[in-house]
């Protein structure tokens, strides 16, 4: 039974990174280590230099089939009274399961008493969270209702901000794909987007 190659959680398409160059003689090769650590490096500088970024090297174990690291870490925040609302993404790198990698993010929206998965989260939720925060550092009902929508409309602002800024930096060092197809073995298709 196969298995498709890429894990994709977030981002709008697999932005692939190919791990081969060719010889002399047209021979393809597959990258080392040390060329893969330096391609993470290279990705993870480049968000640091064009976008500001802090540099993050944490191991990526959420799935065991799809290994992968943290790359860096960009938030914003945004405080209501005490009441403290950031909102992080966390540019992934994975390995492919049988060749290459793919970049994706995770965004988690921080309150002064518990962290989301944003993008697993439904809106409801992130709602009830903003509202619960507000009231617990403010303890006025009325306060808590008129700055939920305007927190909302605040972190929906800032992670589309964020996606575009972090997509559109995956589209200068790697390549975007579209699975066009999954076969009943489990193997999907590809093609470039």
């Amino acid at each position: 039974m196969g298995t498709q190659n890429f894990y994709n959680k977030n981002a709008s398409k697999h932005f692939i990174i190919q791990g081969e160059w060719e010889d002399e003689e047209g021979n393809t090769h597959q990258w080392d280590s040390w060329e893969w650590d330096n391609q993470r490096t290279e990705i993870a500088l480049g968000l640091k230099r064009s976008h500001g970024y802090d540099l993050l090297s944490k191991k990526y174990d959420n799935d065991r089939n799809f290994g992968g690291q943290f790359l860096a870490e960009k938030s914003a925040s945004k405080y209501v009274g005490d009441a403290s609302f950031i909102v992080c993404i966390k540019p992934i790198i994975r390995s492919g399961y049988y060749a290459h990698a793919n970049l994706d993010y995770e965004i988690e929206l921080h309150t002064g008493q518990l962290t989301l998965d944003y993008l697993e989260e439904g809106y409801d939720t992130i709602r009830d969270e903003v509202y619960d925060e507000i009231l617990w550092y403010t303890d006025n009902v009325g306060l808590a209702k008129i700055h939920t929508p305007h927190v909302m409309l605040w972190i929906e602002t800032v992670v589309s901000n964020l996606i575009d800024e972090l997509e559109g930096f995956f589209t200068t060092v790697s390549e975007g794909y579209i699975r066009t197809a999954v076969a009943s073995n489990g193997e999907a298709f590809y093609e470039k987007a």
